[in-house]
């Protein structure tokens, strides 16, 4: 298996970023759970440590086209858009680009 992304809470990995607030304490166990299902992708599709992420993405966008059922990939951008936010009492910069992402098709 490729080197897999740390278990370590992102807070204790890089103790000088300063991380938006955790408005239910679950931050750090998201976190974790995330890093756990990147894994789990990583040694299905031995995806590389600065891909893995879009890859993932990519395939759960394939996978929505597949399973309509599952509802649309713009739905489940919408929702993690929504509980993002939520969760970061409205700080967190995670998609603060997402304006500028999303014209990608225009160019």
């Amino acid at each position: 298996m490729l080197e897999a992304l740390s278990l370590i809470p992102t807070k204790l990995i890089m103790p000088d970023t300063e991380i938006p607030p955790d408005v239910d304490g679950m931050n750090d166990d998201r976190s974790y759970w995330a890093k756990k299902a990147i894994e789990a992708f990583q040694e299905a599709t031995r995806a590389e440590n600065e891909t893995v992420i879009g890859d993932l993405i990519c395939d759960l966008a394939h996978l929505c086209d597949r399973q309509p059922e599952m509802g649309s990939m713009a739905h489940h951008i919408r929702n993690a858009i929504g509980n993002y936010l939520e969760e970061t009492r409205m700080t967190g910069e995670g998609f603060e680009d997402l304006p500028d992402l999303l014209s990608i098709r225009e160019e």
